[in-house]
């Protein structure tokens, strides 16, 4: 596997049910958006599982550059951000998770400044080293945004949807530590989604 210095997410979302239409529009305009961004070492396409969202996921090997402009859709939102990696957390023995993962567990934080040290500690020394500790959960990426609206962003690779019931994470939720941050809104006002890995629509 490819180390990746950063990425680029765009994801896109309808009111409506119409599952197809935003796929065209991942086709259409977000992957052709992705494959004009340099440095692009892997782009993989996602589908969330309970609601009309899709993402794409495009890691790059350097600094990504300022996000392409994306057009307006009537019927489709769309949004787009941009990330440095800060950490990665590869389960032992795995050689490509990205490839091996079926689903993606996408998770977005609005951090204030002065916990911004602290979390990123308890992430890296506690959250995820326990995570880890579940076989199914292939690897954690954490990024700090550069451009969006929120600040970190955590994506984490998942093997099988047993994962989400695993000791491992059970136990990961009941830490002194992290119920120290559930007392604060930054940290119960995330962005979470659970998406499932698309193959091209020609593959």
């Amino acid at each position: 596997m490819m180390q990746a210095d950063s990425v680029w997410l765009a994801t896109a979302e309808t009111r409506s049910a119409d599952v197809a239409l935003i796929t065209r529009f991942r086709e259409q305009v977000l992957i052709r958006a992705a494959d004009a961004i340099p440095n692009v070492v892997s782009l993989e396409r996602y589908i969330a599982f309970n609601i009309p969202r899709t993402t794409i996921v495009a890691t790059l090997d350097k600094p990504a550059s300022p996000s392409p402009a994306i057009l307006p859709h009537p019927e489709i939102s769309c949004t787009t951000l941009r990330a440095e990696v800060c950490s990665r957390f590869i389960q032992a023995g795995e050689r490509d998770p990205i490839a091996d993962a079926a689903i993606l567990y996408a998770v977005l934080f609005d951090i204030p400044e002065e916990w911004q040290p602290e979390f990123d500690a308890w992430y890296d020394q506690e959250h995820i080293p326990m995570i880890l500790t579940c076989r199914a959960w292939a690897m954690t990426t954490r990024y700090h945004v550069q451009e969006g609206a929120w600040t970190h962003l955590a994506l984490h690779y998942i093997k099988s949807a047993s994962a989400f019931d695993d000791r491992a994470l059970k136990d990961a939720r009941l830490t002194p530590w992290r119920k120290k941050f559930l007392e604060h809104r930054w940290f119960t006002d995330v962005n979470k989604m659970i998406y499932f890995k698309q193959a091209r629509p020609d593959a």
